[in-house]
């Protein structure tokens, strides 16, 4: 990393956020010795590119000492120029012939829906691709989403249902799920006023009826889903102008740019607990050299307690014999005094840590 940073008039750690930033593997420690050695380490594997093979991502650098351009093309730049091309614009069937699997499962769970025509159609119980939209408008989304589905699988991206109680339509787009499907926008109408109506008392009252009334506009748009719960991150409206068939492209764009923020979410994320993990560990070493400290402290005090205890017992039974002495006593071993004394000096040479071995000091 040293040695390629150099050469770009790059520091070592520059070059390496770079390659963080835009998920370039580098080797890991020990890689180059190893190799040297004639050991073998594996590579990790670079990412999937969101775009067709024939356009790389590329970084344009100047010389060492005079960098005149820095340009990381990211994916999503990449994916519009892309996207920009004749060859790869999406058009829409006509029809439902030879349609995708998920599709034709979508439609046969929906087409059994007894919703009335100006609602919603729904099967809570089926799996199915993620559309909501009335009876009116499913032919129309059905063969939006077949065409979509069949461009992601081409761009070499993975189309699935969620598992479970997850009922969101998913597609993996540099290693991000992201969930996507189509929906029929609702509008507001004005309601009419409500007839005056006579009660059974003969009296004559106004039924409540609320100003406006929200319904199917006819109108669909394709949507990205939240990560979590199911409300709407973004929307691409169809509008009086521009239909949805023409805007699949867009979208597409939309799904990496998707992509990639949540991957910088997951990056941060990651980096984020890496920190508080190094910070909770730094804590952790912290207190027990504390501890550690606390503890020396402690047996340091105690050693030299029990010292100065020893020095003060000792010359106390110096002054008992002493006081023998002057006494005319004798001190015979198996006489009491004598066994005391014996009794009170081999018990002062276990209190002082100095008769042992110094070496043994440390551990006591």
């Amino acid at each position: 990393m040293r040695t390629l940073a150099a050469r770009y008039g790059l520091s070592d750690r520059g070059l390496a956020k770079l390659c963080d930033r835009h998920h370039v593997p580098v080797p890991g420690r020990g890689y180059w010795a190893k190799k040297a050695a004639g050991k073998h380490s594996p590579q990790r594997a670079l990412l999937p590119l969101p775009v067709a093979s024939s356009h790389l991502e590329s970084i344009l650098l100047g010389t060492r000492g005079s960098v005149q351009e820095l340009r990381l093309l990211t994916a999503v730049t990449l994916q519009t120029e892309v996207e920009n091309t004749s060859e790869n614009r999406i058009v829409v069937g006509d029809s439902l012939r030879a349609s995708h699997s998920l599709v034709r499962q979508t439609a046969d769970a929906l087409k059994g829906s007894n919703a009335p025509a100006e609602q919603v159609l729904h099967n809570w119980a089926a799996r199915r691709l993620d559309v909501q939209v009335t009876r009116e408008c499913l032919p129309r989304a059905l063969r939006i989403m077949d065409a979509l589905l069949k461009a992601l699988e081409k761009r070499g991206w993975r189309v699935g249902l969620g598992t479970g109680d997850d009922s969101k339509t998913y597609v993996t787009v540099l290693g991000q799920r992201v969930a996507f499907g189509i929906r029929e926008k609702l509008k507001q109408v004005k309601n009419k006023p409500a007839k005056p109506l006579r009660g059974s008392d003969g009296q004559m009252y106004t039924p409540y009826r609320r100003e406006n009334e929200t319904i199917p506009s006819g109108k669909l748009a394709l949507v990205l889903r939240e990560t979590w719960g199911s409300s709407v991150r973004r929307s691409w409206d169809e509008t009086e102008s521009t239909r949805l068939e023409e805007r699949l492209n867009e979208f597409v764009i939309g799904l990496v740019a998707q992509a990639e923020e949540q991957r910088e979410f997951a990056r941060r994320a990651e980096e984020n607990a890496r920190q508080a993990r190094e910070a909770e560990a730094l804590r952790y070493e912290r207190e027990r050299q504390r501890q550690l400290e606390a503890a020396r402290i402690s047996a340091l005090t105690r050693q030299a307690d029990a010292w100065h205890q020893s020095h003060r017992i000792a010359s106390y039974l110096a002054a008992v014999r002493s006081a023998a002495e002057r006494s005319g006593i004798t001190i015979e071993a198996g006489s009491p005094l004598g066994d005391w004394i014996a009794w009170a000096e081999d018990y002062v040479r276990g209190l002082d840590p100095l008769h042992g071995s110094l070496e043994a000091l440390p551990t006591l």
